[in-house]
């Protein structure tokens, strides 16, 4: 038996060529979504380790934090400022490690346990007693706003600015810096 059915020509003809400009239009750059990927990629970013100081949401320059330790009981040291701990052995080096909560003005916790951000500095490493670490992430410099409208106790002096889920950028260079006063004060 035979099948009594035509191909229509012009038909076929008329949708090779409409899939032909398809193709072709693909294949042309696309100035809006090359103007949208360009403005993605100027955008200024930084990676920025997550932690928490008590109730505040707090981020550091990943740059700046050399290593991160579990908190452990750290040797007293007498006569110093109460913001330090105390000092650790850290690889058969003397580290000092200081409340971080308490430089920057936020209520933070007095629990037991917690961790100790190694920060680089100038002169070494300072560790800064933390409550929790999160990860590592991006952030859009862009889309901060000015840390005065936030609710929390931080200090403003060392905040650069407040993220859209209110994680609080901390100035490194302002933190590290108040470390080292603490650690050698001027006199």
């Amino acid at each position: 038996m035979m099948n009594d059915k035509r191909i229509d020509w012009d038909a076929v003809k008329l949708r090779m060529a409409e899939a032909e400009a398809l193709i072709g239009r693909s294949l042309e750059p696309d100035p809006v979504r090359i103007a949208e990927l360009l403005h993605q990629r100027a955008v200024p970013t930084e990676r920025v380790l997550g932690f928490w100081l008590g109730d505040e949401h707090c981020g550091l320059e990943i740059t700046t934090v050399a290593e991160i330790q579990p908190y452990q009981r750290c040797t007293p040291v007498p006569g110093q400022a109460a913001e330090l701990l105390g000092v650790v052995n850290l690889r058969g080096r003397i580290r000092p490690v200081l409340d971080l909560a308490g430089m920057v003005g936020s209520k933070g916790t007095t629990a037991e346990g917690g961790y100790v951000l190694f920060l680089r500095t100038g002169s070494g490493e300072i560790g800064a007693r933390v409550d929790r670490v999160e990860a590592v992430r991006s952030i859009r410099l862009d889309e901060l706003t000015d840390v005065s409208r936030g609710s929390g106790q931080l200090a403003s002096r060392f905040a650069k600015g407040i993220t859209r889920d209110s994680l609080i950028l901390l100035d490194a260079e302002a933190v590290t810096a108040a470390l080292a006063t603490v650690i050698a004060p001027a006199s």
